[in-house]
């Protein structure tokens, strides 16, 4: 005998262990908690109470129970019930989008610009492309004056002016005479003779 306890029905039935022990109380089973324990009996009684109160939140949609605020003007009462969003239509692709806009559209309008706002633009352009131009020529000229006081020299442009002085051959010591070698003396102790 497998005593089952009131949250374990709860999940059960899908519902809060709140609302079966408000379910219990009423059919005067004593409970304390959602851990208490309940006899074969009792879980009985309750799945049949439980049968029946699902069958009558089938038939009768539960309103949300509104819960007002003081002060809470009364409005939801008097607000029209909202209507649910109209499905969306099928992707369509864009080739068959532009078809159909195209055939409510009727004939289409074609706008022409005026020759002298063509003119305008054409002069601005070539103003643009022109300005371009004249700013590359002086950045070449730039460079190409920089470039020869930069560019490395050639073999045949050296001159001696320009070579590094060449390096003296290292004066040879004169041999040093051996050094003598430190005689060892006792350390002078003081007070000593």
């Amino acid at each position: 005998m497998i005593k089952l306890r009131v949250h374990d029905l709860a999940g059960e039935f899908g519902i809060s262990s709140e609302e079966l022990v408000n379910m219990l109380r009423q059919l005067d089973v004593p409970v304390r908690s959602h851990m208490s324990e309940l006899t074969d009996d009792q879980v009985a009684r309750l799945r049949a109470r439980w049968e029946r109160e699902k069958r009558a939140r089938a038939e009768k949609p539960a309103a949300a129970p509104a819960r007002r605020r003081r002060g809470a003007v009364k409005t939801a009462a008097k607000a029209e019930p909202v209507q649910p969003a109209p499905a969306e239509p099928p992707p369509v692709e864009p080739a068959q989008m532009a078809e159909s806009i195209a055939a409510q559209a009727g004939p289409v309008k074609v706008r022409r610009r005026k020759a002298a706002d063509v003119q305008a633009a054409q002069a601005e352009a070539e103003q643009l492309e022109q300005a371009a131009a004249e700013a590359q020529q002086a950045e070449a000229e730039a460079e190409a004056a920089a470039a020869p006081a930069a560019a490395p020299r050639r073999a045949d442009e050296d001159t001696e002016a320009s070579r590094p002085p060449a390096r003296e051959a290292p004066v040879a010591a004169a041999p040093m005479a051996p050094s003598p070698e430190p005689t060892a003396t006792p350390p002078s102790v003081p007070g000593v003779d």
